[in-house]
């Protein structure tokens, strides 16, 4: 049973109905997140433990705009506020806000992987 909370960590049906219900496709899709979601989470990482807000919006950016294209709602609006944090130029603000994209992304994570 998906319910409200499952939906907002990763829209399944939302995402598959926007790629003509091909199921191929959405496991492609999905594999190459996968892959690539983890080193941009890293990318920020780095970024936040240097104290550089400025190399964290781009990062974020991207993974905003990836979270979002595969329907995982809180993971994209997680990765926006972390955005906003960081052009903002507040590294404080922006270590917060990537606690709370990480905690994000790793349930996210899980729940594809799954």
């Amino acid at each position: 049973m998906t319910t409200l909370s499952d939906l907002e960590i990763f829209d399944r049906p939302d995402f598959l109905a926007r790629l003509g219900d091909d199921e191929e496709l959405l496991r492609e899709v999905v594999e190459l997140f996968l892959e690539d979601a983890p080193q941009q989470l890293e990318s920020i990482a780095r970024a936040v433990a240097a104290g550089n807000a400025a190399d964290i919006a781009p990062s974020a950016h991207q993974l905003k705009g990836a979270a979002a294209n595969i329907s995982a709602r809180r993971a994209a609006e997680a990765a926006s506020r972390l955005e906003t944090a960081a052009k903002s130029g507040d590294s404080i603000v922006a270590g917060q806000e990537f606690a709370k994209l990480k905690n994000e992304m790793q349930q996210l994570l899980v729940h594809l992987k799954a």
